[in-house]
């Protein structure tokens, strides 16, 4: 779906919220507010098809680069830009009502790559044997299933990890 779809869509959703009826009309008029209040957007501002600068907070590049292939898969390849003040700060330019939907799929895209994030770190240090020698082992059954899922996760994708090679630098009994 392209970016005016989805800016068409919260406008639906906004109308939806004005003139649908019982349990739908209520469903989107929580969910329009829940955003709009989450964003610091007002209905005048979701109507306007005015394009401003949005600025975002980005701390890593990994979430340079998430925000930049989210810009560029969902709405029209809207570049992200950088300006020097006392700190670097990135921004974009977008409508009230894309602004909305871009955050909001920043955070829920950001808070999944952190959680898949450790389960890659889980697989590199399993790949690569990096676990203290006297570990001992523990039973499958005593590890909560949330716990269970990551670590059967984990092994998947080590599987698909290539290995580290180290050569030893000190070789002991040498001179």
């Amino acid at each position: 779906m392209r970016n005016l779809e989805k800016t068409e869509l919260l406008k639906k959703l906004k109308a939806l919220s004005d003139r649908g009826v019982s349990g739908e009309k209520e469903n989107a008029t929580e969910l329009l507010k829940k955003l709009m209040k989450k964003y610091g957007i007002s209905e005048e501002e979701i109507q306007e098809d005015e394009v401003k600068e949005i600025y975002i907070n980005l701390r890593t590049d990994i979430e340079v680069r998430l925000a930049s292939q989210i810009l560029y898969a969902f709405f029209d390849n809207a570049p992200l830009y950088k300006c020097y003040k006392s700190k670097i700060k990135h921004y974009t330019k977008l409508t009230a009502s894309q602004a909305i939907e871009f955050k909001y799929m920043f955070s829920i895209y950001l808070e999944d790559f952190y959680k898949q994030e450790l389960v890659f770190y889980r697989a590199f240090l399993n790949k690569n044997r990096i676990f203290p020698k006297n570990l001992k082992a523990t039973n499958l059954d005593e590890i909560p299933p949330e716990e269970r899922k990551e670590i059967m996760l984990s092994q998947v994708m080590a599987q698909g990890i290539e290995r580290t090679k180290i050569r030893k630098a000190l070789d002991a009994g040498k001179d």
